[in-house]
């Protein structure tokens, strides 16, 4: 329940950036392109009252996400006092983030199907925090998103990136991967936020951030009958301002204070890590070979080398874009392999297929 409403916040967020995005738009475009100045006006108007409309909902979202941030301390406080009621949650949370750090396959979909759900369990617990979890946890969400990136239907259709670029570096991977995995993100840095302060939110040092345990944390919200203190979901909703104000990895990292900023070349790196990862434990598959993918990627991506891209359309002259991607089925999965899987080609998973016809 947690999760959900977390995911209802931000989906409702994203609806309201949407929507002043592209008011805003209008509003200038108005402006530039009116003909007749009559007619321009009369568009302004209206675009400015679609623009208070924009603010309006805004409003409307900003008090509706602290009426949610009471419901939230309300749930913690619901699953601190049955933890304590029943021992055995807290140790089966305990278990659960333990197995989680230690071991590869506790992380896969199979065994851990929600991460948002997963992230529940620090509350009871007293013997991991968020800094223990974070590495692994957010390693793991690359991998995942992999496939939203990918997918046409129900994700942002770039099944280019599949392709593993040579280049150290690629912005076209950097700020199409952002793009493509902004929700997950936005709440990955809401958890970060709440998880690591949650103890802070009700006392005065709020330099002190070591200070959790389920029990105290029981106590006080047993005092404010689950509510927050003063002022704490205003705070929070803040957060959730400062959060969407995020545009690239580097600032992410540098939101999150989880330690040094990785340079672009590292980012890269991890992002396309984070496609093998996807690809061994069978996320997603793909069954175009590298060359294939290249053609591919070259139509959209300028930074691809020359000589790459005039070896590759030798051998092909036209290119139809057609992709579909398929879920493969967890229980197939292998973390760690290729399954068997042709070296020459990027493994595993969701299906992306397209035809390529080769002169005669």
């Amino acid at each position: 329940m947690l999760n959900q409403m977390l995911v209802k916040l931000m989906k409702d967020c994203d609806a309201w950036e949407e929507s002043y995005r592209t008011t805003t738009t209008n509003v200038s475009a108005s402006n530039m392109y009116g003909v007749l100045e009559s007619y321009a006006l009369e568009e302004e108007r209206i675009e400015r009252k679609k623009l208070a409309q924009a603010g309006m909902l805004f409003r409307t979202v900003i008090h509706a996400s602290e009426q949610m941030m009471n419901g939230y301390f309300h749930i913690i406080h619901l699953l601190l006092a049955l933890a304590h009621h029943f021992p055995e949650l807290q140790g089966a949370a305990d278990a659960s983030l333990l197995q989680f750090q230690t071991d590869e396959h506790a992380r896969t979909k199979r065994e851990t199907p929600d991460l948002g759900e997963f992230l529940a369990q620090l509350y009871m617990s007293a013997d991991h925090s968020w800094e223990d979890v974070f590495d692994k946890y957010f390693t793991e969400m690359r991998a995942r998103n992999v496939f939203w990136c990918l997918d046409p239907d129900r994700g942002n259709g770039k099944g280019y990136l599949a392709y593993l670029e040579e280049q150290e570096v690629s912005s076209l991977r950097m700020e199409e991967s952002f793009e493509s995995s902004k929700t997950a993100l936005r709440m990955l840095t809401f958890q970060n936020v709440f998880v690591s302060n949650l103890a802070n939110f009700f006392l005065d040092d709020r330099s002190n951030t070591d200070c959790y345990s389920p029990s105290t944390m029981r106590y006080i919200l047993e005092n404010t009958y689950g509510y927050p203190a003063a002022g704490v979901a205003a705070r929070l909703v803040g957060k959730i301002k400062q959060i969407y104000r995020i545009r690239s990895w580097s600032e992410l990292y540098g939101y999150l204070e989880m330690g040094e900023v990785p340079t672009d070349e590292e980012i890269c790196g991890m992002l396309k890590d984070a496609v093998r990862e996807s690809a061994c434990k069978r996320y997603h598959q793909c069954h175009l070979n590298k060359d294939e993918l290249l053609v591919w990627r070259s139509t959209v991506d300028k930074e691809i080398p020359k000589e790459e891209r005039r070896r590759v359309h030798k051998q092909n002259d036209e290119v139809i874009r057609t992709h579909r991607i398929v879920e493969a089925p967890y229980e197939q999965s292998t973390p760690g392999t290729a399954n068997g899987v042709e070296p020459g080609r990027i493994c595993a998973g969701a299906t992306i297929s397209f035809t390529v016809r080769r002169k005669c």
